[in-house]
């Protein structure tokens, strides 16, 4: 794929669509791509099994994460708390970046 310059007075026209991409988070395999637009992003998760915070080392050994794991539970969280805290992730994920909050 070739690259354009997004920056600065050698930009290119503005792009209509930005991709992205995660394979992990620091040690924690994560593989998700994604795609957005003005409005909309798009996220398909290849590995759903799996909650977004997983653990890794590092943060677990501070004591705000051994708190929020004590904390954690569906019927504790509100529904946007949960949602970073559940077990699994959705295969798909669409946002409305102008109505979504």
């Amino acid at each position: 794929m070739q690259g354009k310059p997004f920056l600065g007075k050698h930009s290119d026209d503005e792009r209509q669509y930005a991709y992205g991409h995660r394979d992990r988070v620091d040690e924690a395999i994560d593989l998700a791509r994604s795609v957005r637009d003005k409005r909309y992003l798009y996220i398909r998760n290849y590995m759903p099994h799996l909650g977004y915070n997983q653990p890794t080392a590092w943060p677990d050994l501070g004591e705000i994460h051994h708190e929020f794991y004590r904390l954690a539970g569906q019927d504790s969280m509100t529904s946007p708390q949960w949602h970073f805290a559940g077990p699994t992730r959705a295969i798909e994920e669409l946002y409305d970046c102008e109505t979504d909050h």
